[in-house]
């Protein structure tokens, strides 16, 4: 495992900096667990909603993208919710683990760029994900939402979409 030590609170006053520390952090934990397994093992699921590493890695990447380029500046992009099954589940791509790691770095240098571009108390853009200022979240509130650690306690999973 390559995986960096965990980013302490209070090894910094840069709370910007910590925040991308933490999320690289999880990103290489994700890209520690998948490295090694096979094809089979990428689209085989052990929790209660059917996720799947390569799902989890599919769900991340876009999650990212839904909430910092289409939610937080406002810019379109195609299909937003692509990660998500019709049947209401998350989308499983058949695909290698070389190409779900640089789709996951890929996402996170997207998301760096963002956040050290702005305020953390900046609020979203209106017209992408959020049709107006009373629905748009700051930028602090995007980067510190979370959804697996419920779902692994105790099944309970899904997108919220109210801010």
């Amino acid at each position: 495992m390559s995986t960096a030590p965990f980013p302490e609170p209070g090894s910094t006053d840069d709370l910007r900096g910590l925040l991308l520390d933490y999320l690289d952090y999880y990103r290489a934990i994700i890209t520690d667990k998948l490295d090694g397994l096979g094809p089979d093992q990428l689209v085989s699921t052990n929790v209660p909603s059917g996720w799947t590493p390569a799902g989890l890695v599919n769900h991340l990447v876009h999650a990212e993208r839904r909430w910092l380029v289409w939610g937080f500046l406002a810019e379109p992009v195609d299909d937003p919710w692509r990660d998500m099954a019709p049947s209401g589940g998350w989308v499983t791509l058949e695909t290698r683990y070389d190409e779900l790691e640089r789709a996951l770095l890929d996402a996170g240098r997207r998301t760096r760029a963002i956040v050290e571009e702005h305020d953390l108390t900046e609020t979203a853009g209106v017209g992408g994900r959020f049709p107006d200022h009373e629905s748009a979240p700051q930028l602090q509130w995007i980067l510190l939402h979370l959804d697996i650690a419920r779902e692994v306690l105790d099944g309970h999973g899904g997108a919220v979409t109210d801010p």
